[in-house]
């Protein structure tokens, strides 16, 4: 089953500490998102050029990539799959990165390159390294 990716991914989680983001997004309620992303394997370089430029835009709003995961290619080889945990400082500043011209401007990298895209918006967890109290 293929399902249209959205226009732009992710968001979600950042506690403020927030160095560099703007005065306007202070303030909210921290966002994280868990994005899993099905890429095809040909179109790959298209996909990180893209990934490249939208961790770019994502910073002047807040936001940022946490962490990406990589998963070996599927058995025909033919589409792999990356997960982004993504934050950004609250909903506002997500929502501004999402309706940033510059993102747009390379949508098409992203079209040619990711055949799904599920988000899933979560909240910090337990630390499982912290000692029992």
């Amino acid at each position: 089953m293929t399902v249209s990716p959205p226009t732009v991914e992710w968001a979600l989680f950042f506690l403020c500490s927030c160095s560099g983001v703007p005065e306007e997004h202070m303030g909210g309620t921290p966002m994280t998102l868990v994005v899993i992303l099905t890429v095809r394997c040909d179109a790959l370089d298209a996909f990180r050029a893209y990934e490249r430029k939208a961790a770019a835009v994502m910073a002047r709003h807040g936001g940022a990539i946490e962490r990406t995961v990589v998963t070996a290619p599927d058995s025909a080889g033919l589409s792999l799959k990356e997960i982004h945990i993504v934050t950004f400082p609250d909903e506002q500043a997500f929502s501004a990165y999402r309706q940033d011209g510059e993102l747009g401007a390379v949508a098409h990298l992203r079209d040619a390159s990711v055949v799904q895209t599920e988000i899933l918006r979560g909240e910090e967890g337990p630390d499982y390294h912290a000692a029992p109290g």
